[in-house]
């Protein structure tokens, strides 16, 4: 069953195990100005909250992605104190986060030019797909402001220094090199293929164990940083655990009795 809410600059919309949210300002190149960040925010938030939503995709309308802050509204915050621009910028961070910690995918569909903190948006997806039109700049330092409340998800993408290039010098690179680089993960030949790609991508997640989802989704962060021997004994317990679940259960025995398992659901148009 669908169900959505499409007032306001962010269309968000529940279909069947699939969470959609998009960025729907084309008029505005999609950039984020206090009210599309809360919207955001709200997304990310009931998605995470919502058992019944297994993954999440983040797409724009229009032929630019994210713009990244809307040039009206960071002309507003030029008038606030320190501590309330601290406070503003608090609440973009906290919409990142929110993506950031979902607790499930997040593919990120991006079929333009990206810049700023729209790059930032693109960074904390866990399965970015690009077209060939799309682009990417981190254009902060052209305004003289700071790419500061996205450095820690460009940097984790990119590495250090690639990070301190971008970062420092504006340099918009195409969507090939995004590849290279690591800030895309797929590379797209058309919108079509894009789409039939992210579709394929959905088609794959709803055929696994949420559960088994969730606890993989975590093991990157859980084990990054550590050395191998000092999380053996932490990952067989997690491994062994899982086998002995319902779902790791019910999983084998469908794959042994050539059947499908009950936890697999089917992508709804």
């Amino acid at each position: 069953m669908a169900s959505s809410v499409c007032d306001g600059p962010v269309k968000i919309e529940s279909k069947g195990a699939v969470g959609w949210v998009v960025l729907d300002r084309p008029e505005a190149y999609n950039a984020f100005d206090d009210v599309m960040i809360a919207e955001l925010t709200r997304a990310a938030e009931t998605f995470k909250a919502d058992p019944a939503i297994r993954v999440v995709v983040v797409s724009s309308t229009g032929k630019c992605f994210c713009a990244g802050a809307d040039i009206n509204y960071m002309r507003t915050t030029g008038g606030y104190t320190r501590e309330q621009n601290v406070e503003d910028a608090m609440k973009l961070s906290q919409m990142y986060r929110a993506f950031d910690t979902m607790g499930k995918p997040v593919l990120v569909r991006v079929q333009g030019p990206t810049f700023g903190g729209g790059v930032g948006l693109a960074a904390v997806g866990d399965l970015v797909f690009a077209g060939p039109k799309a682009s990417f700049s981190l254009s902060e330092v052209k305004l003289g402001i700071l790419p500061a409340v996205i450095g820690p998800y460009v940097t984790r993408r990119l590495g250090v220094a690639r990070a301190k290039g971008l970062c420092a010098t504006a340099y918009r690179i195409r969507a090939q090199d995004a590849v290279h680089m690591g800030l895309v993960d797929i590379l797209c030949g058309s919108d079509e293929d894009m789409d039939e790609r992210i579709q394929k991508a959905l088609i794959s997640v709803l055929s696994c164990g949420p559960e088994a989802v969730q606890r993989a989704w975590s093991i990157p962060d859980d084990v990054h940083g550590r050395d191998p021997g000092d999380v053996m004994e932490e990952m067989a317990a997690l491994s062994a655990d899982a086998r002995a679940s319902d779902e790791g259960r019910e999983g084998l025995g469908a794959f042994l009795e050539k059947r499908t398992a009950t936890y697999v659901q089917t992508l709804e148009e």
